[in-house]
């Protein structure tokens, strides 16, 4: 008996789009991401970082030469990305007063540090010599950040008595330290905006600043 069924309609596939450059790299950095948060620096796998990535571990070894470049990309991004952005906007802000724009930094920094408190921890953990750097990890954006104070003091016709770089490496040395030192420092019911307050003074204390006086003299 003769087949009377109808014939199968052949299906088009279309060709999978190709990822870029970018894409790629994102997928990676973030299944990075996610791998150190959860598992530390020395628990996380190349392997372990493509799977979840869904690349090859050769394409995670072409955008990133070793796994201590990767770690250091991925844990300091977020950090790198706000001081970027913190050093756009303080340059474009010429009228916010030094108290303001400090606060605005450590209230920023701080709060993005408590969120990515666990790879941070990780990354304060690994041993320094194994990091492949040429320049300590937050140095190019850290020098950004004194550019537009720069451009923020030569607005203002303010100055500081210090080196703004290592007044830069300075508070983020301060509130890196205490968010890293989480309760051993300050108890759980401590007020964050307090902590912030504090820490945005010993930062401007640390910078030479002084409050204005009341005629409206002074730095």
């Amino acid at each position: 008996m003769p087949d009377t069924s109808a014939p199968e309609k052949a299906v088009a596939h279309s060709p999978r789009k190709r990822r870029s450059t970018a894409q790629v790299r994102s997928l990676i950095t973030t299944a990075a991401y996610d791998e150190f948060a959860e598992h530390g620096f020395d628990g996380t796998s190349i392997r372990a970082v493509a799977e979840r990535a869904g690349v090859t571990e050769s394409t995670v070894f072409r955008h990133f030469s070793s796994k201590p470049a990767l770690f250091e990309t991925t844990a300091v991004g977020p950090l790198v990305q706000f001081m970027y952005e913190f050093a756009a906007s303080i340059a474009t802000h010429p009228d916010e007063n030094p108290a303001a724009v400090t606060l605005r930094f450590v209230s920023g920094l701080y709060d993005l540090c408590t969120v990515n408190r666990r790879i941070l921890v990780s990354l304060a953990a690994q041993p320094h010599e194994t990091a492949d750097q040429r320049e300590p990890a937050f140095d190019a954006c850290a020098r950004a950040l004194v550019r537009g104070i720069e451009t923020y003091i030569a607005e203002n016709d303010q100055a500081t008595p210090v080196d703004i770089l290592d007044a830069v490496r300075m508070a983020l040395a301060l509130v890196l330290g205490a968010v890293l030192s989480d309760n051993e420092l300050f108890p759980a019911e401590a007020d964050p905006a307090r902590i912030k307050a504090m820490l945005s003074q010993f930062v401007l204390i640390g910078a030479g600043y002084q409050q204005p006086s009341a005629s409206g003299q002074g730095r």
